[in-house]
């Protein structure tokens, strides 16, 4: 993730861009972030993973609701 100072003035002018932090991830079509009004955001990065993905499987689900 990258910054840059965006200069006030007639025309649209930026400063240099300088690397803000390491998030990674490429930011792609797919890939979403979202800024806040108080500069918090939110950016989706990939988990680490110590081992192979695992799956739960819920089976009978339907009689839980009943109970």
């Amino acid at each position: 993730m990258m910054v840059a100072p965006v200069l006030a003035g007639a025309r649209f002018e930026t400063g240099q861009p300088k690397v803000l932090f390491d998030s990674r991830t490429t930011i792609g079509f797919n890939d979403r972030f979202d800024v806040s009004a108080d500069g918090r955001f939110l950016i989706p990065i990939k988990a680490e993973r110590s081992g192979p993905p695992s799956i739960t499987v819920i089976s009978n689900w339907t009689a839980a609701i009943n109970k």
